[in-house]
């Protein structure tokens, strides 16, 4: 009894301490990820190994050749990178514990509560702070550093994904309460990528709730749903106004992903495109704004050929084996993948487990005792 307490606190302790480490960038934070996750990891080598090892035919395993099959050449042109590939597979390895029997509802139980919390604490700060910024500057300063509005919205986003998945795999409900919430949020934060994120939650919910409903209330829902969408027209036309979607495009990221395409080669096509003498570098401090080039430039494309082969296979699998669930978790993986095109939050980060556990939540097979 004791040693199942330890263990859901420390699972509970590492998705906290990773949440917060790259919310906050702080080394100090950092430094008590890698020392809880470095024993949970170590606590369950057996069963990491005997997941790596043993299933041969994995996905999880070709995914680890294929990233490892591009170490040499990109380590040779930017030794830094070589972080980057202890954190990918750190990543797999936690993915592998989170989704151990019982441990999938400790994981859970953190995410749970780590939502809840992050959301009290940015709706506490937007009534605190009521009057002392521009509306539309509200959230720039809740976590500092010149740190945008954007910050905390496509964190809790991210939450919200993995949150909302969980939630509809081990308990068989929606989450469009906290995602009605969260909407509320990402409107004052302003942003155009994580209202979308939260509409298209939203939706998928709406879609969950309808067909998990009798015949005869799915008509109900249907006009309910048509008058409350009807009545919310103007609000969502002010929506268009007041944020940031009249703007259209964000130019910004459509001139830097021009200039990384521009600058490719045959060789960096496979290896990656250095940042050296592009606006990357000399503007925006290496800091791309999108996950994808990000990602390109670390691993190269060897990276990309698993992650395909990774959602291949779970398209694949939701295809031939049809439930609600699963069709509504590959449509969660796909809205966190867009989501990753304006913001680096994903290949590789701290959200990588996270990202990875909903992956695999699809093929998970959950026992009753465990739920």
């Amino acid at each position: 009894m004791q040693s199942v307490v330890i263990n859901k606190l420390l699972i509970v302790f590492v998705v906290w301490s990773s949440f917060f480490s790259f919310l906050y960038m702080n080394l100090f934070i950092f430094f008590l990820f890698l020392m809880s996750s470095g024993l949970l990891i170590y606590k369950e080598r057996v069963y990491v190994w005997h997941i790596i090892y043993e299933y041969k035919n994995s996905v999880s395993i070709l995914f680890i050749y294929l990233i490892i099959f591009s170490l040499p050449f990109i380590v040779f042109s930017n030794y830094s990178t070589i972080v980057y590939y202890v954190l990918t597979l750190w990543s797999i390895f936690l993915a592998i514990i989170f989704l151990k029997d019982r441990n999938i509802v400790y994981f859970y139980f953190g995410i749970k509560y780590l939502l809840l919390v992050f959301m009290i604490t940015i709706l506490s700060y937007l009534y605190l702070t009521q009057g002392l910024y521009l509306p539309q500057f509200r959230l720039d300063y809740m976590i500092g550093n010149n740190v945008s509005g954007n910050g905390p919205t496509s964190f809790l986003n991210i939450l919200l994904g993995v949150y909302t998945a969980l939630r509809m795999k081990l308990k068989d409900k929606s989450s469009i309460i906290i995602s009605l919430i969260c909407l509320y949020i990402v409107i004052e934060g302003y942003g155009r990528a994580s209202i979308i994120f939260v509409l298209l939650i939203i939706l998928i919910n709406l879609i969950f709730i309808f067909f998990k409903l009798k015949k005869v209330w799915q008509l109900f829902f249907i006009v309910c749903f048509s008058l409350v969408f009807i009545l919310l027209l103007p609000a969502m036309y002010e929506l268009l106004l007041t944020t940031n979607f009249h703007q259209g495009l964000n130019s910004t990221r459509m001139v830097i992903a021009k200039e990384y395409m521009n600058n490719m080669n045959s060789f960096s096509l496979f290896f990656g495109v250095p940042y050296e003498g592009t606006s990357i570098a000399n503007i925006y401090y290496n800091n791309p704004h999108i996950a994808y080039i990000r990602t390109h430039h670390i691993f190269g494309l060897s990276y990309f050929f698993g992650l395909a082969y990774l959602l291949y296979k779970k398209i694949v699998y939701v295809m031939y084996n049809s439930t609600l669930v699963n069709w509504m978790i590959l449509f969660i993986i796909f809205n966190i993948l867009i989501r990753a095109i304006s913001e680096p939050l994903l290949f590789p980060t701290l959200f990588d487990s996270f990202f990875l556990v909903v992956l695999f939540l699809i093929t998970k097979k959950l026992k009753k005792e465990d739920i």
